[in-house]
């Protein structure tokens, strides 16, 4: 058991928990949006037919990690805390 939160990304951009639809992106608050700007990423991975399973690397995937630091900077309003 560990502690803690992760929110993998799906083709579909949410994720069921205890029945409930979930949004997979965590810090945006606009889920559409989030969705539309992570859709080259998953074209990028269907196109190739890269893997979509975890390869065991920890932290956040390159893309998303410079989005959120664009988004942070351009504009901090739509970023959960």
């Amino acid at each position: 058991v560990k502690q803690g939160y992760i929110a993998p990304l799906t083709e579909e951009g949410t994720l069921i928990v205890n029945n409930v639809a979930a949004s997979c992106y965590a810090t945006i608050n606009n889920h559409y949006v989030a969705h539309v700007v992570l859709a080259p990423m998953r074209w990028w991975y269907s196109l190739f037919s890269i893997s979509n399973k975890s390869n065991g690397v920890i932290g956040i995937h390159w893309f998303p990690k410079i989005l959120y630091e664009i988004t942070t900077f351009f504009i901090p309003s739509i970023i959960h805390k």
